[in-house]
């Protein structure tokens, strides 16, 4: 990949099938290339097992509680708006 290109992985298989085996090891890869890897995911217990990993709600500022007028709280200003 070129610096200016991203990419999403989206890994689902049924349980022990070493998918959190996979998805590190292709974060540490990315990173040992000098990209920069954020691991996103659903609830904070399948977060803690990836290495760096960070729930959705707190990566994009999500509110809890989600309806029709829900929306991101990312300043214009703050550090997210770089990384992302």
């Amino acid at each position: 990949m070129n610096e200016c290109s991203g990419a999403i992985f989206f890994l689902n298989g049924h349980v022990g099938t070493s998918k959190t085996y996979v998805y590190n090891t292709i974060a540490t890869t990315f990173q040992s290339q000098g990209n920069f890897v954020i691991c996103v995911a659903s609830s904070s217990i399948v977060a803690f097992i990836f290495d760096g990993g960070q729930t959705t709600h707190s990566t994009f500022k999500l509110p809890i509680q989600i309806n029709e007028y829900s929306m991101c709280v990312i300043n214009k200003t703050s550090q997210q708006v770089d990384l992302f």
